[in-house]
C-alpha cells in the first residue's frame, strides 16, 4: 500500500476506500490510531492544520499487512509532544521525526521492539528516556540535537546499532559509542571533539568514519586494531600530520 494523503481529518475514510483497505483489517488500537492520525498520538498548537506526506516535504505513514510500519512527521513546528500511547505501534520498523518542537520523547519509545529505523533531527530535544538502550533492534540512528547534552547510561546497550550520526554537544559521551561494537558507519561531525577515547580501538567493524569539523590532533593507537575501516574524514581539524 502506498502513502496515503491526510490533507484532513475527514479525507482519510475517503482515502481509504479509494485503496481498497479494510479498517477491519487493522488491529483495534492501531485503528484508532488511523481513524484520527495524527490527533490522538500527537499534540500540537493548531489539530486542524493541513497535513501532507508527501516524503520530502511533511507527514505519512505507511501500512503493510495491516500494520503501520513506517511513521514520519517532518517540518512541522507546532508538534510539541508525543502521548505516551506510542507503544501501540508495535509492528513500527521506522520513525522520523524532523523539524519540530518536540523538547523529550515518552518512555514508552523503548517498547517499539520492531524499530530499527530512528531518525530525530533539528527538534527540541533535550535528553532521551533513560530507557532509550531497550530499543534493541535498532540498526539505524541519527541525532542531530543542537538541545541534546547528555545521552543516558542506557544507550551503550544499543548492540545492534550499525549507523550512527550525531551532532552538537556529545563529545564527553564519546566513551559510551565505544560499547557499540557492531557499528559499521560513525559520524560525529562538528562536536567540538580534542580527543578520542583509548578504547576507541573496540570499534572493530567499523568500516565508515567521519570525524570531520572538530579540533582533534591526534587519533588513539587502539584505532589500529579496526582492520575494517576503509574511509575516514578528517577534515577541519587540528592535525599538523594527518595519521598513517
Amino acid at each position: 500500500m502506498k502513502y496515503l494523503t491526510l490533507e484532513k481529518k475527514n479525507e482519510l475514510a475517503q482515502q481509504l476506500k479509494e485503496t481498497k483497505f479494510q479498517l477491519s483489517q487493522i488491529p483495534l488500537q492501531e485503528r484508532q490510531f488511523i481513524q484520527s492520525f495524527p490527533f490522538s498520538l500527537f499534540y500540537s498548537e493548531n489539530l486542524g492544520k493541513s497535513l501532507t506526506i508527501d516524503p520530502f516535504i511533511e507527514t505519512g505513514f505507511f501500512v503493510k499487512n495491516g500494520h503501520i510500519t513506517r511513521l514520519q512527521i517532518r517540518n512541522h513546528p507546532e508538534l510539541c509532544q508525543i502521548s505516551e500511547n506510542l507503544h501501540i505501534l508495535t509492528h513500527l520498523e521506522a520513525l522520523i521525526l524532523d523539524t519540530t518542537r518536540l523538547s523529550h520523547l515518552p518512555s514508552t519509545i523503548s517498547s517499539l521492539y520492531t524499530l530499527k529505523y530512528l531518525r530525530l533531527q533539528y527538534n527540541s530535544l533535550t535528553q532521551l528516556p533513560a530507557n532509550f538502550g531497550d530499543l534493541q533492534n535498532l540498526r539505524y540512528l541519527s541525532l542531530v540535537e543542537e538541545g541534546l547534552t547528555s545521552l543516558p547510561e542506557s544507550f551503550k546497550n544499543l548492540k545492534n546499532l550499525k549507523i550512527l550520526g550525531i551532532s552538537w554537544g556529545l563529545e564527553s559521551y564519546l566513551g559510551q559509542i565505544s560499547h557499540l561494537k557492531n557499528l559499521e558507519d560513525l559520524s560525529f561531525s562538528g562536536d567540538n571533539i580534542q580527543e578520542l577515547p583509548s578504547d576507541f580501538g573496540n570499534l572493530t567493524n567499523l568500516r565508515i568514519l567521519n570525524l570531520s569539523d572538530n579540533f582533534l590532533s591526534s587519533l588513539p593507537s587502539s584505532m589500529a586494531s579496526i582492520k575494517t575501516l576503509s574511509k575516514i574524514d578528517l577534515h577541519h581539524n587540528l592535525f599538523s600530520i594527518l595519521p598513517s
